[in-house]
């Protein structure tokens, strides 16, 4: 791709005495959203402690009641309930979502059903008319040369619509070059970790990265330093947003927290928009202070591992604080910003490192007001809130009560695991000997003295403490039903055997399959609408608008794929195997009465295809074996009813 991206009013020369007022005025926005985001309530919880509970969940870090209750009971354990859901829902939506490699996209690209005709095709036609005019005698009917212009028209429409779809296509060729050069199915790989654990998951791109990529030249590769799109997936810790905010393109304000190598920050300080001269002191500081960027900003719980593995300040990363928001074109000519209307308000895209502006952008085209940054949450709770439920929400009262069942259920195995000993202390000390208090020996003979009470009562007397495993059991199992009736993923989809009777059959597994791939697809619409909509849109019309190949530019617009889509494979599975399960029973029951062979090699045929088959070999299956080998083939048993031609082996018609 060319350096000459363009999206934005890219300012690159603010003076310095405005530098220090903007980066205030950005970060004052910046704390102010941070301290929204401890107050913010979700669930009756605030929104940081939600985030840290879900962190604690998914990676089996105890709750101080639940560790106190542990040490109690001197039982250590943890189940983790929300990582086996969360990593069976990941593994679903990376194989919906990621599975086919870098050239799927969530996208098509289609021509419209009546594309505009250019002035210069309109042109064209009358030219067209004006000859057949001069050509043909119309006879002075009226009605000849009306339609003498529609066929002209209509030639020329279906000449607009093949260019169309030329384009439509060259367009989809170039989203998935960009795509794979940038690393989108990276992105949405860690995208899928985060989405869902948390409240939500945050996605970003396309922003502009300049970076050295090997390319073929003159028979030879060579490096070349090309201007591309990238995308990446922002930590839900990493991302803060204002009070006013529904979602990420609404609202005042919001805010990505990213890390960036020494590299990556030299390279941008050659691109367009970032000031290069902060850049440079940035990195000398960053060089010579030794605790430059020890947290200048708050860090996700990981942080602590993070650093630890930094042992030298010249080579750990450095963060950057990026801003995406509206401001007023009067507020932004107090930084000698110009070329802008003083009543307009645009969104602007401005970075700092340590409290210095290193970029400013300002969105100047009305096609490019959407902000980069996008967010979605597994299950949706309403209202105009970014924030939604994560499978750890939803799972936290019911694995909590889960880990203390099966606490209480260890420390009863054990307490029942073997009696408890009471002995008369009086009769045997005399044959005690040091550090023989409290231990028995199986097999072992231990002497007593006579009993002094005349009770006839033994000096050792053992009491069984009674188990109530069963009972905690059965406790257990509730909460796991509770667990997956909460989260609609059902505990048949990780591989348990799950119900009695009918439920245990192929029809009552589908139905429980089913039920899993609806909350599933209810899901993936939350990251179609959420993520690939406005990306979709954004980079689309960024091709459109800047990009120097103009076969790519066309009467075409982009069209989500949704739910839909995105897990048919997995429903075509789920269908053909019902399918052949029935056409199995009834072919078992009624024998040779009904043709059950073409259904059978349909559903066949959509099973294997779904299961990756490739369709070369699939359209193998439309020809029986040894079709065109044997001139008298067997003849099909007729339907019952006389529906259907049956050819005999004579050629003719049954």
């Amino acid at each position: 791709m060319s350096d000459e991206i363009r999206w934005m009013l890219e300012i690159e020369d603010i003076p310095a005495k405005a530098q220090d007022p903007l980066a205030d005025a950005i970060m004052e926005r910046f704390n102010g959203a941070v301290a929204w985001q401890s107050a913010e309530l979700v669930n009756g919880r605030p929104l940081r402690d939600v985030l840290e509970n879900c962190w604690n969940q998914q990676n089996g870090i105890m709750s101080c009641d639940a560790k106190k209750r542990a040490d109690e009971l001197g039982v250590d354990v943890y189940i983790n309930l929300t990582a086996l859901k969360s990593d069976i829902a990941n593994s679903y939506l990376n194989d919906a979502l990621t599975s086919r490699g870098d050239a799927a996209l969530p996208w098509t690209i289609i021509p419209t059903p009546r594309p505009d005709i250019s002035p210069v095709a309109k042109d064209e036609v009358f030219q067209a008319v004006k000859r057949e005019l001069q050509q043909t005698n119309f006879g002075g009917d009226p009605a000849l040369l009306i339609e003498a212009i529609r066929q002209q028209k209509r030639v020329m429409m279906e000449r607009e619509q093949e260019k169309a779809k030329k384009s439509a296509d060259a367009m989809l060729l170039l989203m998935e070059d960009q795509c794979a050069e940038g690393g989108f199915t990276r992105a949405l790989t860690d995208f899928l970790q985060w989405f869902p654990v948390y409240p939500y998951a945050v996605f970003a791109g396309p922003y502009i990265t300049r970076a050295p990529r090997l390319v073929w030249g003159r028979n030879k590769p060579r490096i070349s330093t090309e201007v591309f799109p990238t995308f990446r997936a922002i930590s839900p810790f990493d991302f803060v947003y204002s009070p006013d905010s529904p979602d990420t393109q609404r609202g005042t304000c919001i805010f990505t927290r990213t890390l960036w190598t020494r590299r990556e920050l030299m390279n941008a300080a050659m691109l367009p928009g970032y000031i290069s001269k902060t850049i440079l002191d940035v990195l000398r500081d960053a060089d010579s202070s030794p605790d430059f960027n020890l947290s200048w900003l708050s860090r996700s719980p990981d942080a602590a591992q993070r650093n630890m593995a930094l042992w030298s300040s010249n080579v750990s990363p450095i963060e950057v604080l990026t801003h995406y928001g509206l401001m007023s074109g009067r507020e932004l000519q107090k930084y000698d910003i110009k070329g802008l209307t003083a009543s307009e308000f645009y969104n602007c895209q401005i970075s700092l490192v340590a409290g210095r502006v290193i970029e400013v952008r300002v969105f100047s085209d009305p096609k490019m007001q959407t902000r980069p940054v996008y967010t979605a949450s597994f299950y949706k709770t309403g209202g105009d809130r970014i924030a939604g439920d994560g499978i750890a929400q939803r799972l936290r009262d019911i694995e909590r009560a889960y880990l203390a069942s099966l606490m209480y259920l260890l420390r009863n195995a054990a307490n029942a695991s073997a009696p408890i000993c009471e002995a008369d202390y009086r009769r045997i000390s005399a044959y005690l000997g040091e550090g023989e208090i409290g231990q028995l020996v199986p097999g072992g003979m231990y002497l007593s003295d006579s009993d002094l009470g005349n009770s006839n009562t033994p000096a050792f007397r053992f009491t069984h403490i009674p188990s109530n495993i069963p009972a905690y059991a059965q406790l257990m199992e509730m909460f796991m039903q509770l667990a997956d009736r909460v989260t609609n993923i059902p505990a048949a989809l990780h591989g348990e055997a799950v119900g009695s009777g009918a439920m245990r059959t192929f029809r009552g597994m589908s139905m429980l399959q089913g039920t899993a791939t609806k909350a599933l697809h209810a899901a993936t619409d939350n990251i179609a609408y959420g993520v690939f909509q406005p990306l979709g849109s954004l980079l689309y019309n960024m091709n459109m608008l800047y990009a120097k190949d103009m076969s790519v530019k066309g009467d075409s617009q982009i069209i989500t794929k949704g739910a839909e889509g995105l897990l048919q494979k997995e429903m075509e599975k789920q269908s053909a195997m019902e399918i052949l399960q029935v056409v199995g029973a009834a072919a078992s029951s009624l024998g040779q009465n009904i043709n059950i062979a073409p259904v059978l090699s349909w559903s066949l045929q959509k099973l294997l295809g779904s299961m990756g088959v490739p369709d070369a070999v699939l359209g193998a299956m439309d020809m029986p074996v040894g079709a065109g080998n044997n001139p008298n083939p067997a003849p099909m048993p007729a339907s019952p009813t006389g529906a259907g031609v049956v050819a005999d082996v004579t050629g003719g018609e049954a």
